[in-house]
């Protein structure tokens, strides 16, 4: 049952009808025998929403670093699927994961039309220990403390570089 409830998710989020989990024990065992980056990390959130699903709990999805082994061109697949089958995930980027995954690629301070005014996206950064600071201000603030600054503004979001200026 978890296995069928996994390889749907899989086929409503994935163009390769052929990419499925064959076997589920210690691991998940994609029916290739192996897998794309895209592929390992749609199958292991698959499976954790799949998991979250049967536990009757209604926990937030959360990924580090969703993207990161995943080339820019497939980036788009894993953000609209966690868009499409996660009634609310949390991912955690950097900078260089921006393109494809939130941004389009080719234009990199234009959102991704499924990511465009349907999600909160948040900077947040550190401003103790003498780290590099954002390039520019934010112009919206949503919390601040004595070490760190969340904003809530897309233009932040999509502008954030730290300044490359020695301190």
């Amino acid at each position: 049952e978890i296995k069928e409830n996994l390889n749907k998710k899989i086929w409503s989020s994935h163009q390769d009808k052929t990419f499925l989990v064959d076997k589920i024990d210690a691991s998940l065992h994609l029916k290739s025998g192996g897998g794309s980056g895209g592929q390992k990390v749609t199958a292991v959130t698959c499976f954790a929403l799949t998991m979250l699903e049967r536990s009757g709990v209604a926990f937030p999805l959360i990924i580090d670093h969703p993207v990161t082994p995943i080339q820019a061109e497939s980036r788009p697949m894993i953000s609209k699927m966690l868009v499409d089958t996660c009634e609310q995930s949390i991912c955690f980027i950097i900078n260089t994961e921006k393109s494809g995954f939130t941004n389009k690629i080719n234009e990199p301070f234009e959102f991704l039309d499924h990511i465009k005014n349907k999600m909160n996206l948040f900077t947040i950064y550190r401003t103790d220990r003498d780290v590099k600071m954002p390039a520019n201000e934010p112009d919206t603030i949503y919390h601040q403390s004595s070490n760190c600054i969340v904003s809530d503004s897309h233009k932040f979001f999509n502008e954030f570089i730290l300044d490359q200026q020695d301190s």
